[in-house]
Order: structure tokens, then C-alpha cells, then sequence
């Protein structure tokens, strides 16, 4: 999947975030038309998109790319910030 840019095209997403973090709280605000799945850890929203039983999260990237060097979650890609390819 290409890495997302725009919120509308979040719409039809299944996106999962961690419950009580800033960043959820501020999309649950700006954005109440998106349905949000909620988590316990950021670890179990990134297990969610690598099992595909989401399509994406939002992460702090040093604590994304722990998780996926921990948990070996191979399927999982990064944006390249250079390239602009980033949510």
C-alpha cells in the first residue's frame, strides 16, 4: 500500500491508533467522521497492521521502528521523509 498524504484518503482506511495519546486525540477532534480503532500500546496498533487487521497507524518513528525491529515485522514499511512519501 503507498503511503498515505492527505486525510481524505484516510476515510475508507481502517486506521489504529493508541487510545489516550495526543495525536489519536487530536484526529478523534479534527477528524469525527473517521472511524478510529483503539489500542492499549502503540505495539499492539503496529501488530494490527501487520496482521492486516488494519490498514494504518501513526506512530512516533523511533518507537515504530523498535517495535518492528523487536517483533521482526518484516511486512511493514517506513515513509521516506526525503521523497515526501509520508503521512
Amino acid at each position: 500500500m503507498p503511503f498515505v498524504m492527505l486525510m481524505s484518503e484516510l476515510k475508507s482506511k481502517r486506521i489504529v491508533l493508541p487510545r489516550g495519546y495526543a495525536l489519536t486525540e487530536e484526529l478523534q477532534r479534527l477528524y469525527p467522521e473517521i472511524k478510529l480503532i483503539l489500542t492499549d500500546t502503540e505495539e499492539q496498533s503496529m501488530l494490527m497492521v501487520a496482521g492486516n487487521r488494519a490498514d494504518v497507524t501513526a506512530l512516533n518513528l523511533a518507537s515504530a521502528a523498535y517495535i518492528v525491529h523487536m517483533r521482526g515485522l518484516a511486512n511493514l514499511r517506513f515513509p521516506d521523509s526525503r521523497s515526501g512519501n509520508f503521512f
